[in-house]
């Protein structure tokens, strides 16, 4: 969707005219119709391009360009997120004790701060287990980051990533870049356990033409049969 004006005293030049183009990219682009302001684009294949908008009234021309990350066919998620097992800890350094809840959520980027996550658990002396499925929507290095406080463990396709299981203030950890394939579901594990006052977990990551970023609900797949604030 592109937006073009030109203001001239008392009129413009010319007529205004806009074309777009690809100024970068792995594969080749075909616009709709290249002259509309408002077209379709079809891209070859995956990947990050640039598209620029020109508009040229006859004596003066602007441009504006806009970066486009294409997902290969069928990576674009329909996940509905990872399932959590929430557990009460009695204090002493056991982990995952008395199940309370076990829920699917969308995503896990959470600051309780010091309240407790869900009804009926404590706010302090808890951990949580999500499992499931992450899906790529591209093809290529990712790199996982957790923010927690306290530990925190992850694996991606049943290697250990991530491991900071001690106790510790609000910490940002950074796998080391892991390949995956776009469209492919890999299993995921992330163990979270909160000591005493705030809890926090987020779970991010990024990849080539994506910032860091919570991983999306459409990118995260429960384990099969999983209820909603349903304990066993």
């Amino acid at each position: 969707n592109g937006t073009a004006s030109a203001v001239g005293l008392p009129s413009p030049p010319g007529t205004l005219t806009t074309t777009w183009s690809q100024i970068s990219g792995p594969g080749t682009v075909t616009f709709g119709n290249a002259a509309a302001r408002v077209t379709t684009a079809t891209f070859s294949i995956e990947g990050t391009y640039v598209l620029r908008l020109s508009a040229s009234d006859g004596a003066l021309t602007s441009a504006d360009d806009i970066t486009i990350n294409v997902n290969p066919p069928g990576s674009g998620g329909t996940g509905t997120g990872l399932t959590g097992r929430y557990y009460n800890d009695p204090g002493n350094g056991s982990r995952f004790t008395t199940l309370v809840v076990t829920r699917v959520d969308a995503a896990v980027d959470f600051d309780w701060v010091r309240t407790a996550p869900v009804t009926g658990m404590q706010p302090d002396n808890f951990s949580v287990r999500w499992t499931g499925e992450v899906m790529a929507p591209v093809s290529g290095s990712f790199t996982f980051v957790t923010m927690s406080d306290d530990g925190v463990r992850l694996w991606v396709n049943e290697q250990l990533i991530i491991d900071n299981w001690g106790n510790h203030p609000l910490t940002t950890n950074t796998s080391a870049p892991v390949p995956l394939i776009g469209g492919v579901r890999y299993p995921i594990r992330l163990e979270y356990w909160d000591g005493v006052k705030n809890a926090v977990i987020r779970l991010h990551w990024n990849y080539p033409g994506q910032t860091t970023q919570a991983i999306p609900q459409a990118q995260l797949f429960p384990v099969a049969g999983a209820a909603t604030n349903q304990a066993p």
